[in-house]
């Protein structure tokens, strides 16, 4: 090798080695909202930083009493920032000698004082994109939490080498993807920042690509930062409005839920499941109460990829969210005063609009009030009488729940509220365990009194911090009992308690909804489909957010599912001890009954249930004028109930009409109707009838008949005739014509004397039958017989038919005992 290209090959190398660029700082961090940046020029590199060559890390020494409020980001000469840590460490102190990097152990697998080489929040790769490194670096620090404590920071550094971090690649997703594109301003807490929002959803079980430009939306939002914990972590909760070109809101539908203007993209940072909400709200709806949407989706911010996001339905008034009336300025007396409205129970930073009168539960742990705020109509807007209205509204629940006579079911509380959904909203606090809730990031909404006029708690909101499977034996006590130490709960839960009835009623509904709604497998059946939806987004979603440590998704999946499986367990032997009994009910499982029936329920099954048929009144008559399964579900005075199915099929018109025949051209006629297994009346119209299905009747001469069939079904439900005319000449034999006219008397009354016209040249036999066939007399007589007497004194008035049996041959003759 020549001596030259040694020394190029030595160069290149030495170029390429890795350099570290320091800043001594020694300098303060304010606590007091502002932003510092710490500038360290970078020069003598390479003009191209990229996977080959590139930025590996940054070090730092900064003390802090606590460290969780420090946020800390990079930024580089082209302007593009990247997040290298925030939100960790909790209440400890400082950072020494700590590094970030794109490899490392995550932040949550260590503790303060950090000290080594941590996985960086952010991609720091991306910032090994081709540009000239030479330039300005900025170190930008935030203290999250104001006026509580100081930083200092030491000093800072960074290197470029040559195992550079690597950008992540994030080209396609299972879920929707969400690119929000910044129009020059960053998202900030307040005001709203102008962003641009394209969607790529191509429904379900197609894959949606990052690349793509047909968008599901693509349009202007005005976003904000939101919550009140939630802008100090590192992976930041969304606000947004859509809006049309002018910047006017805009309902519309995103990912195929109901059309609004406000949304919520939630973070799910504290979540490492990333579904508590989703399961908290989806098993809320199957209880049937209104709780926020969700949809999963992942998030590309100003081409930066930001994780797992959950599109969130905020609590407003709608005819798909909370329906309530719209108060308008002018409802400012009357009826129209009365609703509606929605108001919070939250501690946030924002003003109050008033406070209770009345201490927390859990005074001896907080020195806060309860506050409750104006949702709907806002706090800007609400006018002095609406305000009014509303806070001395909830003022007089407050004070007849607090009063000796709080259970009169007239007097008491329960004329101020629905009881129903406050049971309901306990529930789903309780099985989630939230104790976020009760007292904060809590809705209240009233309807006109028209409308019902009594104070609704809802819909449930907030659940990142519940099912915390991290905290021991909290699957075990009640929520509203035990309390959390510094958010305000109200009287109302432990007062609530005192009430049998309540205790009942709460206990009724718990055991009805562990029936179906709320079994376990369904709980469970709920977080595997959830979390099998996310299982491909959550990989990427914790490389940028590594908050799992040393677990995984499904470590963290299971304990979940464990932890409520406990929790349920325990709810239920905490309400055993109202030992509910479920009503009992009957009714006959398959039915056949008259269209139009009257069936009432209550006549089996007594007086003290409230009654509900599905299809069908809230009553137990119900008038039955269709065939089809009913469900009838009885309930007793404190909710709990009972349910069966009848199955009802209708009676129907029997087939009208029937068919004759005429016996060997004789004067015997048989008869077929066209119905089955009905009740018979059969009119001949000879003066004669029947009742049997399949009747013979012997006509006494041809001529001309109506005959009528009367059908009535066996339970009497319809009637109907059918008629035919029946019309026939009957050509006599001699002996018949014979034999008709030697019988005297005819009517007849003790006996009967027949004469032939001639001697009989064989044996014969002479019977008489009544209309139905059944014999009566009989007598036989030898051959060469011309005169025969039948005595008939035992025979009852009516009509007869004689007949004459000889050689085979029959002959009829119709005969009247008078």
């Amino acid at each position: 090798m020549s001596k030259l290209l040694s020394a190029f090959f030595l160069l290149a190398f030495t170029s390429l080695s890795a350099q570290t660029f320091t800043s001594t700082v020694n300098q303060l961090i304010p606590d007091d909202n502002t932003t510092v940046y710490f500038d360290i020029p970078v020069s003598g590199l390479a003009n191209t930083i990229d996977t080959f060559y590139g930025l590996e890390q940054v070090c730092l020494n900064m003390t802090h009493t606590y460290d969780e409020d420090m946020q800390v980001l990079l930024r580089a000469p082209d302007g593009q920032t990247v997040l290298l840590f925030g939100g960790v460490g909790g209440g400890s102190d400082d950072f020494l000698n700590t590094c970030v990097s794109g490899t490392g152990m995550p932040f949550s697998s260590g503790s303060a004082p950090y000290s080594g080489t941590f996985l960086s929040y952010g991609i720091m790769g991306k910032l090994n994109n081709g540009q000239d490194p030479n330039g300005t670096w900025t170190l930008v620090v935030y203290d999250t939490y104001a006026a509580a404590d100081q930083g200092f920071l030491i000093d800072w550094s960074i290197t470029f080498g040559n195992d550079p971090a690597k950008p992540y690649i994030f080209s396609s997703s299972n879920l929707p993807i969400v690119k929000l594109t910044t129009q020059g301003s960053p998202i900030i807490d307040d005001p709203k920042t102008p962003v641009l929002m394209q969607i790529i959803d191509n429904g379900p079980n197609v894959r949606n690509n990052v690349n793509q430009t047909n968008y599901a939306f693509e349009g202007p939002i005005m976003a904000e930062l939101q919550g009140y914990t939630g802008p100090y972590y590192p992976k930041k909760n969304y606000d947004f409005e859509v809006v049309d070109a002018a910047g006017v809101e805009m309902d519309t539908s995103i990912l195929g839920m109901p059309r609004e203007s406000d949304w919520m993209f939630k973070a799910e940072y504290l979540d490492n499941t990333i579904i508590k909400n989703t399961v908290a709200y989806e098993m809320a709806r199957r209880m049937g109460r209104y709780a926020p949407r969700t949809r999963p989706c992942e998030i590309i911010l100003d081409d930066e990829y930001v994780g797992v996001y959950v599109l969130t339905e905020k609590v407003k008034r709608d005819k798909n969210r909370v329906d309530i009336a719209k108060l308008t300025p002018t409802d400012t007396i009357g009826s129209a005063l009365t609703g509606g409205y929605i108001i919070e129970m939250n501690i946030n930073d924002d003003p109050s609009d008033w406070t209770s009168e009345f201490a927390p539960s859990n005074m001896a742990s907080t020195s806060l009030e309860v506050e409750f705020k104006h949702v709907y109509p806002k706090s800007a807007v609400i006018r002095p009488p609406q305000h009014d209205y509303i806070r001395n509204f909830v003022g007089d629940f407050e004070y007849t729940l607090a009063g000796s006579d709080f259970k009169d079911p007239n007097t008491g509380y329960r004329k101020y509220i629905n009881v129903g959904t406050f049971i309901d909203f306990l529930i789903v606090n309780e099985y989630s365990v939230n104790y976020d809730s009760y007292g904060r990031s809590t809705f209240m909404y009233k309807e006109k009194d028209s409308a019902g006029g009594k104070l609704k708690i809802g819909p449930p909101w907030d659940y990142d911090r519940a099912m915390d499977y991290n905290i021991p034996n909290s699957t075990n006590g009640w929520v509203w009992e035990i309390t959390h130490p510094y958010w305000p709960f109200p009287f109302w839960w432990s007062r609530l308690w005192q009430d049998e009835n309540y205790r009942h009623e709460l206990a009724c509904r718990w055991t009805m909804l562990r029936q179906s709604t709320l079994r376990t497998d369904a709980f469970m059946a709920l977080i595997d489909s959830s979390a099998a939806t996310l299982n491909e987004a959550q990989q990427r979603n914790f490389r940028i957010w590594n908050t799992l440590g040393n677990s995984t998704y499904a470590v963290q999946i299971d304990s979940l599912k464990s932890y409520m499986t406990r929790r349920l367990t325990w709810m239920d032997a905490a309400l055993a001890a109202e030992q509910v009994v479920l009503p009992k009910i009957y009714l006959p499982a398959d039915t056949v009954l008259c269209p139009g029936t009257v069936f009432d329920a209550a006549a089996l099954n007594g007086s003290l249930y409230d009654y509900n048929w599905q299809p069908g009144p809230d009553t137990s008559i119900i008038t039955l004028n269709e065939a089809g399964i009913y469900y009838l579900q009885a309930t007793d005075a404190f909710g709990c109930y009972a349910g069966q199915d009848m199955h009802v099929t209708l009676a129907q018109p029997a087939a009208p009409g029937f068919s004759t025949a005429q016996v060997d051209n004789g004067l015997v006629w048989t008869f077929l109707p066209n119905a089955q297994n009905q009740i018979y009346h059969w009119d001949f119209g000879d003066g004669s009838s029947s009742a049997l299905p399949n009747p013979a009747h012997t006509f006494a001469a041809g001529g001309t008949y109506i005959v009528a069939l009367t059908l009535t079904d066996s339970l009497g439900c319809f009637t109907q005739t059918s008629m035919d005319t029946i019309e026939f000449t009957f050509v006599k034999t001699a002996e018949q014509a014979s034999l008709e006219g030697h019988i005297f008397p005819n009517p007849f009354q003790d006996k009967m004397q027949i004469r032939l016209a001639s001697p009989a040249a064989e044996a014969f036999n002479l019977q008489l039958n009544n209309e139905s066939g059944q014999r009566i007399l009989s007598q036989d007589y030898p051959a060469g017989t011309q005169v025969c007497t039948l005595f008939t004194a035992s025979v009852p008035a009516g009509s007869y038919v004689l007949q004459m049996n000889m050689g085979g041959r029959i002959w009829k003759v119709k005969v009247v005992r008078g």
